[in-house]
C-alpha cells in the first residue's frame, strides 16, 4: 500500500510538472502585465500560469505569440497612440492573424480594429 502511494505521489508531480512546463510555453505576455507578473515567466505558481495561459493564440504584427483577446484589448487601447510592441518596444501593426479550426482542418484568420475602434 505505501509502495502504491509513493508511485502514485511520483505520478502526480510528474503530471504537476508537465502541466508547469506547457503553461510555461503557452504564457502571454500581455496576459502577464494584467495580472502584474514579470515576463518571460518569472512564476512557478500554477494558478498563476493557468492565469497567464494563451487561450487562443494570435501572432501579432511584431512576430511575437499573444493570447487573441489580450493582443486585441492591447491594439484598442493604444490607437490614439504610435503602437509599438509589448515584447521589442518597436513599431507594430495592428492586425493579429490566428488559427480557426472548422470541421475538416482549420483556416488562419485576420483581426484588425474596424472603424467603430478608431473613432
Amino acid at each position: 500500500m505505501r509502495q502504491e502511494l509513493k508511485l502514485v505521489k511520483e505520478k502526480l508531480k510528474t503530471l504537476n510538472e508537465g502541466i508547469k512546463t506547457l503553461a510555461h510555453e503557452f504564457t502571454c505576455p500581455l496576459l502577464c502585465l494584467e495580472q502584474g507578473v514579470l515576463f518571460p515567466r518569472h512564476t512557478n505558481c500554477l494558478k498563476m500560469l493557468l492565469l497567464t495561459k494563451m487561450k487562443t493564440v494570435a501572432v501579432a504584427g511584431d512576430g511575437y505569440k499573444y493570447d487573441l483577446r489580450a493582443l486585441q484589448r492591447y491594439i484598442k487601447n493604444n490607437l490614439n497612440k504610435r503602437l509599438v510592441s509589448p515584447m521589442t518596444g518597436k513599431p507594430m501593426t495592428a492586425v493579429a492573424r490566428y488559427f480557426v479550426k472548422t470541421k475538416k482542418s482549420g483556416r488562419i484568420e485576420m483581426w484588425m480594429p474596424g472603424l467603430s475602434q478608431l473613432a
